[in-house]
């Protein structure tokens, strides 16, 4: 889709307003939303919007009276996949926010039962994600608030911020500081961390799961999830798993980059193995 095209097709008369035979809005189908995969009726992953030009788009359908306040499949304009490192343009999430707030959109602290929120789009958006982060604050939105899943920022930015910059900025500057805080899953943000897609690459420079270990994160902790959710990491295994056994799962690199992040906050393997042992030997005893 070309910006000339839509800009003569506005021009002419078209509808902002008016839907595909997937009842999907201008708006939506601008920012990469999809009703259906294939024709199946499903829960489909979201992609980041097609056209480099999106913002260009979005704006001119702004202009001519699209709505930004309307929502698709429960979902509203801040429930979608930016993603824009994968766009030409990597520094429009910010315009984006701004632009939505200049049309009186309200919705920014709004979130579904998978934390599709404006503050998801903050803490993947790179570079700009203090700016967002900031953005999102002085509009009014609850950063240290808990989401319906139990999730906080820390698992938000653990999982989805390309380094830990987000992290940084939320532990450090709004006091967001519980780093073995659990969801509804059983899940710290050192789990999200380490089950992460940005942890999985080969010379990736994720410093993600060093800064959580740092600030105390316990690459042993075990929790009892409250929860089953065919959508989350954890029905997969049969049993509770700590973030340590989350990167044996993952494999030997995941697993060789946790041990040298534990090591090189000055957590030894010696000292979790000597803590192993005193645990079997106190239940021997009990025994």
């Amino acid at each position: 889709m070309h910006v000339q095209i839509v800009r003569y097709l506005l021009s002419s008369g078209a509808d902002t307003n008016m839907g595909d035979d997937d009842r999907v809005l201008p708006v939506f189908a601008t920012i990469g939303f999809c009703a259906r995969d294939n024709g199946m009726n499903r829960r489909f992953a979201q992609l980041p919007p097609q056209s480099p030009a999106w913002l260009d788009l979005l704006f001119l359908l702004v202009q001519h009276g699209a709505s930004i306040h309307e929502s698709a499949f429960g979902r509203t304009v801040t429930m979608v996949n930016l993603n824009v490192s994968c766009c030409k343009n990597l520094y429009s999430t910010l315009r984006y926010f701004r632009l939505l707030h200049e049309a009186q959109y309200q919705d920014f602290g709004t979130v579904d039962d998978r934390d599709c929120s404006a503050l998801s789009m903050a803490v993947s958006c790179g570079e700009e994600s203090r700016q967002c982060l900031d953005f999102l604050a002085e509009n009014d939105v609850d950063l240290a608030k808990i989401g319906p899943n139990g999730r906080s920022a820390l698992h938000i930015a653990a999982l989805a911020g390309i380094n830990a910059e987000p992290l940084r900025h939320l532990y450090e500057n709004y006091g967001i500081e519980e780093v073995n805080r659990m969801d509804q899953w059983g899940w710290t943000a050192l789990h999200y961390a380490i089950d992460s897609p940005q942890n999985m690459y080969e010379g990736c420079d994720c410093d993600i799961i060093k800064y959580l270990l740092q600030k105390g994160a316990d690459p042993y902790l075990v929790g009892e999830p409250k929860r089953f959710s065919m959508y989350h990491m954890s029905n997969v295994f049969d049993k509770p798993m700590t973030p340590y056994e989350i990167a044996e799962f993952r494999g030997p690199y995941v697993l060789e980059r946790l041990k040298r992040d534990m090591e090189s906050v000055g957590m030894t393997m010696k000292e979790v193995r000597d803590e192993e042992e005193q645990f079997f030997d106190a239940e021997e005893r009990m025994m």
